[in-house]
């Protein structure tokens, strides 16, 4: 469902960063805060994203290693992580540098940042259509509750209202920690992937 949410482009103005008390236009400005070799990299950085075709390469390495093959400089560091969080709503040594680079080539492209129509709520609003366009349902104002599983396999889910929906594929957004130990069950896992998800 392309076009699925409208955006507003924040063109007018730009991205900007608020530092040491004044709003900087990024990544323009930012030639006047850090040394004339970490701005040439940074415009490496942003020049690169536009040429980088497979990003699945960089799924599985931090934002923060890649960078690191650009520049030390912690300004520069602060800022992407700042970009990071605003996207990911976690820190850059967390995040995926291969979803960084597809959003950021997004906002070079663009040369702008947006914000969806009608708000954040706009995102789920139009997973919810087509959902319902595809011939499912979406049930608000319920909460998951169990993910039930026989013989191995996924039944479907319990609801906290006791309604049961059937289904082969659930997908949990609770939370790893949570649908691992509260909606799944402990059991169900191998020794090795808790102790990953214990961590």
């Amino acid at each position: 469902m392309e076009d699925a949410v409208d955006w507003v482009l924040a063109r007018n103005p730009g991205p900007v960063q608020y530092y040491q008390g004044k709003f900087w236009k990024f990544p323009k400005e930012l030639e006047k805060l850090i040394p004339p070799s970490d701005f040439s990299s940074l415009i490496k950085i942003l020049s690169d994203i536009m040429r980088i075709k497979d990003t699945k390469e960089l799924d599985n390495i931090s934002i923060k290693t890649w960078l690191s093959k650009y520049s030390d400089n912690k300004l520069v560091h602060s800022f992407i992580n700042i970009i990071c969080g605003l996207y990911f709503v976690v820190s850059y040594n967390e995040a995926s540098a291969g979803e960084f680079v597809r959003c950021l080539s997004s906002l070079v492209q663009n040369r702008s940042t947006g914000y969806p129509k009608g708000g954040c709520i706009a995102i789920p609003l139009a997973y919810a259509k087509a959902i319902e366009k595809f011939g499912g349902t979406v049930e608000t104002g319920v909460t998951a509750k169990k993910i039930i599983i026989e013989d191995g396999k996924i039944q479907g889910v319990e609801l906290d209202n006791n309604k049961f929906i059937s289904s082969q594929l659930v997908i949990s957004n609770a939370g790893i920690k949570e649908t691992v130990n509260n909606m799944v069950g402990r059991n169900y896992f191998d020794k090795i992937y808790l102790e990953k998800i214990d961590k």
